[in-house]
Parts: structure tokens; sequence; C-alpha cells
């Protein structure tokens, strides 16, 4: 494949994935993103090999495109402290992400059954870890950056509804509904806690089966246990995004057994 050939894939698969982006050439390697530019030259020799391999090199394509205009979006977002903090969110994470980070540099906070909630910026097609190094820069605490999160998610995730959903004609299931990669993330809120308590009248059980899927139910009859914990398994090994298999018992104040969250 030649660098024009390639240039003019990268326009396509720009057009189809972000159709109202405007895409313009600049020079013999490099592609305009509403006015972020890409160097594609090193994408060629990538592409090149995957088509020796007889791989498709879309993929690639898609791969590489997405992480500059992550890279892009975040060094814009770098450079301005108040709309970094308008961006933050926790997403709920297994700790298995600690076996390719730096434990102490990546913030984050304890969740229930050893899960961690980590503190991100939302980008448009990804996330980024927050640093230390990064709450430096915004003049942050750490207590101060999750409430920030919160507030975030309030205003993201409270619009999104739950519903009663019937699991195998007999399970009243409540479920978050509207699409959202912080859906698990809504246990976090003080209110939501609450208002499950006060539906299922005491203490509930919880399944975040992924990041974009949050069920709630009641803990009797006890039978329930055992079909959703099948159910949330299964979800759990389909799942891109997927968090744990575990269940979660909840109270009115939180996750049953979990320290107090930053004040």
């Amino acid at each position: 494949m030649t660098l024009d050939d390639l240039k003019n894939r990268c326009v396509l698969h720009v057009l189809r994935a972000w159709p109202e982006a405007t895409v313009t050439s600049i020079g013999a390697g490099t592609i305009s993103v509403d006015g972020l530019e890409i160097d594609i030259r090193n994408l060629l020799g990538i592409v090149n090999d995957s088509a020796e391999k007889s791989v498709d090199p879309e993929a690639d394509i898609r791969q590489y495109l997405e992480e500059m205009l992550n890279q892009k979006e975040f060094d814009i977002l770098t450079r301005d402290p108040s709309v970094l903090k308008a961006k933050l969110r926790i997403s709920i994470r297994h700790p298995r992400i600690f076996g390719s980070l730096n434990h102490e540099a990546v913030v984050h906070f304890p969740f229930g059954n050893g899960m961690v909630a980590l503190l991100v910026v939302d980008l448009s097609e990804s996330t980024r870890n927050v640093t230390t190094r990064m709450l430096e820069q915004m003049k942050l605490t750490p207590q101060q950056a999750y409430q920030l999160a919160i507030e975030n998610l309030r205003t993201h995730l409270l619009p999104h509804n739950f519903t009663s959903v019937e699991f195998y004609g007999k399970i009243k299931v409540v479920e978050l509904t509207g699409e959202s990669y912080y859906a698990a993330s809504i246990i976090l809120l003080p209110e939501v806690c609450r208002k499950l308590a006060q539906t299922f009248k005491g203490q509930f059980m919880v399944a975040i089966p992924c990041r974009n899927r949050f069920f709630a139910w009641a803990i009797d009859p006890k039978y329930i246990i055992d079909t959703m914990c099948d159910f949330t398994t299964k979800l759990h090994k389909q799942s891109t995004y997927p968090i744990t298999d575990q269940l979660f018992l909840v109270r009115e104040t939180g996750i049953t057994g979990l320290a107090e969250m930053p004040t």
C-alpha cells in the first residue's frame, strides 16, 4: 500500500466513524481532523506488515486513528484545568488493571469485593487514567477530585432511568436504562443507594458485570441469588468491558463492608 492509498483509507475511515468531522490533507503523510493534525507515516509500516501476513489492515487503521485522536483531545484538555475538571469521571475496575500501571501514580479508591474506583478523564472514544501529577496540575487533592468526579457522574447518569424488568417471569430486577460507559459507577451516588434501599425495603444486591450495565434486586427469596449469579457470569464473559462476575450486598449507605468514600 502506498502512502496516498493509506491516506485515502484513513480519510474514509474518519468520515465513516465521525460523519460530522472535517478532514483535509496536509502534505504527503498528514491528515487534519477538525484541525488536529495526524501523521500517518508510522502507520504505513504497520499496515504493510499486516498485509504481508494476510491480515485486514482496517483494524490497524482504526486503532491508530482512535489513539491519535484521543491523544490530541487529551493534550488539548490538559491545557485548560477547568475543562479537564469537567471531564473527570469514576470507573469501577478489576484490580488486575494495576498489572500494567504504576499503582502509586494512578489515582484510585477502594470499592467492594476488592474492586477499585479509578479516577479517569472522559474522552470521546476512550478514557485516560488520572495520575497524581495531573492532580497537581489541577491543584486538587484526591478527595476534591473524587467529589468533582461524583458531581460529573451525577450530571451524566441521573438523566438515565431505572426500569423494572422480570427475569424468568418471577424475579423483579431494576436495571439502569440508556447506554452509558459509566453505568456501573451509579452505585457510588448516595441518592441512588437510598432510592434502591427504599424500593427493596432494606439491603439489596447489585451486579456490575461490565462498565455499561447495572442491575439491582431484593435479597429475598434466596433462589434469586443463584439465578442472578448465573446471569451475571454469562454477561461478564460476553462483555467487551468486563468488571466482575461477583455480586455486591448494598445498604442505604453504600456497599456493605466498604469504608466511607472521600468526603
